[in-house]
């Protein structure tokens, strides 16, 4: 590329030399073609999912020792408890309250958690004797349960109208360089649920942005246009 526009600059320059000079009967030297840069998108990483399906109970688990790093589906075998993920810094992920399918909880506590485990994270687990962690499948989706979401990998990039017809819960969005861009409680009804929360938020997800949901079953996320 530098050879050409070189040679491009020495063409302009004897023409402005020839015209200054009055040699309008002068042919000047042809010009050297220089060829458009062709534009291409890197493809997009693939994810490799890591994850090697265990069941833990209550008590302290660490990533890396007694977890294989990976992308989780959290479930609970039976009953309801607490399950606390911190990263490696001590930095606190999700606290939840998690129930199996068939625990009659009134509306309390959440069925499936998704994560992505790094090594050195810690589990605490209480009040579950089986919690099953499974390989999570990554694909594009528009109801996501509780747990910590890539955009451009979990979900599409895009505005969306956002709902839920569960409880009471948070959306929480951060931009691809970690800064907070939003976060809200919502609610499937604010009257039936002592005014707190809203009922729907308008969001504009973009690459690389980190989308977190914790005390929601589902939520769903509505495309707009």
């Amino acid at each position: 590329m530098k050879k050409i526009l070189s040679s491009t600059i020495l063409v302009l320059s004897l023409l402005i030399i020839l015209v200054g000079c009055g040699g309008e009967n002068s042919e000047a030297p042809a010009s050297t073609p220089v060829e458009e840069p062709i534009e291409t998108v890197a493809p997009k990483e693939e994810f490799i999912n890591t994850a090697e399906e265990i069941e833990i109970f209550s008590g302290d688990w660490t990533v890396g020792t007694d977890i294989a790093a990976g992308r989780y589906d959290i479930t609970a075998d039976s009953g309801m408890g607490n399950i606390v993920i911190n990263n490696k810094d001590g930095f606190l992920l999700t606290n939840e309250i998690l129930r199996s399918t068939n625990q009659n909880s009134y509306g309390v506590g959440v069925t499936k958690i998704t994560l992505l485990l790094n090594d050195g994270f810690t589990i605490s687990v209480s009040g579950l004797d089986g919690v099953k962690l499974t390989p999570a499948v990554t694909e594009l989706k528009t109801v996501l349960n509780p747990g910590i979401y890539k955009v451009g990998r979990d979900i599409e990039a895009g505005s969306y109208i956002v709902t839920t017809d569960y409880k009471v819960g948070n959306v929480t969005i951060y931009d691809e360089n970690g800064n907070l861009d939003k976060i809200e409680t919502l609610t499937c009804s604010v009257e039936d649920n002592y005014n707190i929360g809203v009922e729907k938020i308008k969001v504009n997800l973009k690459d690389n942005y980190r989308l977190e949901i914790s005390a929601l079953e589902l939520v769903n996320f509505e495309k707009m246009g």
